[in-house]
This record gives structure tokens, C-alpha cells and sequence, in this order.
């Protein structure tokens, strides 16, 4: 038998895409960003809530590499999201991070 949980982690996109600013044939800044809430049950009180924003240039100007940058700069967000609510989950939690 699984025990309850004993917190939900609200995880929201708030930032995705690139951005050009000067011409489209330069590379484009990428900007992801997270909300994170950190919510207590059964209550449902809010324990944490906060948010990560990642920016960062594209190495190039190829569609390919736009999206494998943004996938990098976006789990560097989730991670970090996640590792600033450890402290908010006081029981002994795994956190568990797809790859």
C-alpha cells in the first residue's frame, strides 16, 4: 500500500521561446521561466511559492540548436525550481527528475 501524499508540487511555464532582438538571421536570447507552489495536504496550504527565470543566447541560429538550448536552459529552471523547495518538504522526499 502507497502512503498519501503529503505535499503537491504546482509546477507552471511562464517563460519558453526565443527572442530576437536585432535581425532574425543573428541568434536569438532564450528565455525559460517556472512558477513552482509548494502546497501541504490534506489543508491544502500553501507552504512556498516562487519563481525561476533562466535567460541565455543560442550558440547559433539553427532551428536544431535553438530547441536543444531551450530544452537545457528550461530543465536548468525545473532543477533549480526543485532544489529551492527541498527545504519546504520536511519529510524525507526522493525527487524524482526526468532526464
Amino acid at each position: 500500500m502507497v502512503p498519501a501524499a503529503n505535499y503537491r508540487l504546482v509546477v507552471r511555464l511562464t517563460a519558453f521561446g526565443p527572442v530576437y532582438k536585432s535581425s532574425p538571421d543573428t541568434p536569438p536570447r532564450l528565455n525559460a521561466g517556472v512558477n513552482l507552489t509548494v502546497i501541504e495536504l490534506p489543508q491544502e496550504t500553501i507552504r512556498a511559492q516562487f519563481s525561476v527565470n533562466k535567460t541565455a543566447m543560442a550558440t547559433v541560429n539553427r532551428l536544431g540548436t535553438i530547441t536543444n538550448d531551450l530544452r537545457g536552459l528550461l530543465q536548468s529552471a525545473v532543477d533549480d525550481a526543485l532544489e529551492k523547495a527541498e527545504p519546504y518538504i520536511t519529510e524525507p522526499q526522493t525527487i524524482v527528475r526526468s532526464n
